[in-house]
């Protein structure tokens, strides 16, 4: 798990400050993160780390990459805005770009996540979810069975994010599949409507903050 310290907590999440300073445990990947203009999510890109704690702290930034193209690379070419392809020990200080549409975030060594609503969750295996979750279904009894299972969303295996546009958390993850129909069955949860997104067009509705 990821540890904020007690003002990122207490400032609602990463969406509620400036700075974050984070701690990732021995054995975990640790965490880059930078926030889209419209300030409402926040894209987390969390590369394979040591196998040794991590310390840091990175600059949330406002910049919306769509709509200021010419201010993000004036502050890439700067050295102020970095795009992130190395590893973060060595700028620790460095402000993170990184976004959905990014073509390196679907690197199978890379993690991507959003902080939804306060918490900070993420994918182990963007790929593989994107290939056993082609179309997003039973968004509502997904996220029912995931609490059921004590399946919880602070152990990194899942993306979950609020699609406003349908009114729904729509999880996605690799879950025990005969379970949540066991879960279905005996506790006579209805079909939702499939939503008609793919994984790829929640990553980019979310960043697109629709």
């Amino acid at each position: 798990m990821v540890v904020f310290d007690r003002v990122t907590a207490g400032a609602r999440g990463i969406a509620g400050c400036v700075e974050v300073s984070f701690t990732v445990p021995r054995e975990t990947s640790y965490v880059l993160v930078a926030r889209p203009g419209n300030g409402e999510q926040a894209v987390i890109r969390c590369v394979r780390g040591e196998l040794r704690p991590q310390e840091g702290r990175v600059r949330v930034f406002g910049l919306d990459p769509r709509r200021e193209r010419r201010a993000v690379a004036k502050r890439i070419a700067s050295g102020d805005l970095v795009v992130l392809e190395g590893r973060f020990e060595r700028k620790p200080d460095a402000t993170v770009f990184a976004t959905a549409s990014d073509p390196a975030l679907a690197s199978p060594a890379d993690r991507v996540g959003f902080l939804a609503q306060g918490r900070l969750v993420l994918d182990d295996e963007p790929r593989e979810i994107a290939r056993r979750f082609r179309r997003i279904r039973y968004a509502n009894e997904i996220t029912e069975a995931r609490t059921e299972y004590g399946n919880e969303l602070d152990l990194f295996d899942a993306v979950r994010v609020r699609v406003r546009g349908w009114g729904v958390d729509a999880v996605v993850s690799n879950f025990d599949e005969a379970a949540f129909e066991r879960f279905r069955a005996t506790e006579g949860v209805k079909d939702a409507q499939a939503l008609p997104m793919t994984l790829t067009e929640i990553f980019q509705a979310v960043v697109r903050g629709i």
